[in-house]
């Protein structure tokens, strides 16, 4: 575990975070209530990014999978985040929530599928998301912010999958560096 490795998963999760959070906030799909918390999301994600990528990585080590990735895949892997993220907020305008749960679950397990297919990384997408998505209902019942389109529990239907993308995103960077 070099700190170069935590260095480079740790920015990825802080500038995808700051990138997505300023996405959101230009499409207004999620209005933030109290300004101090900007900097303490991003800097959440980046310990989750290197929390994510660690943890997948020994599971894989430990269950003796050993990735057959490129650079070139995990890059993909990324721009495929991106992409899903972008689609996301150009869907929310003309798309009703639960299709775009449906589109956005099915483009993330199609990730997982593509530059993943692990028993380990599912679960841990799986797990991941569901804890994530637990976090941010309580953070919307406690007003730091809101959902301009909230459906479920406060939350868009397509939230949770962001999340697991994400997971399957930070799972390949973390493969590609250990």
């Amino acid at each position: 575990m070099s700190v170069a490795r935590q260095l480079v998963l740790f920015s990825a999760g802080y500038v995808l975070a700051i990138v997505l959070d300023q996405l959101l906030k230009t499409h207004r799909l999620m209005i933030w209530n109290h300004k101090e918390t900007d900097e303490w999301v991003s800097l959440s994600s980046g310990f989750s990014a290197v929390f994510i990528g660690n943890v997948l990585a020994l599971l894989d080590h430990w269950r003796g999978y050993r990735p057959r990735q490129t650079i070139v895949t995990t890059l993909r892997c990324l721009g495929s985040f991106i992409g899903l993220n972008v689609a996301v907020l150009k869907l929310a305008v003309t798309t009703s929530s639960t299709e775009l749960a449906y589109i956005t679950s099915t483009l993330s397990i199609g990730m997982w599928f593509a530059f993943d297919r692990t028993a380990q990384g599912f679960l841990l997408a799986l797990l991941v998301s569901t804890i994530g998505t637990f976090v941010v209902v309580k953070m919307v019942h406690l007003g730091y912010f809101t959902f301009a389109r909230a459906d479920m529990l406060g939350i868009d239907l397509y939230f949770p999958w962001i999340l697991y993308s994400c997971v399957v995103c930070f799972g390949a960077i973390g493969r590609q560096l250990s």
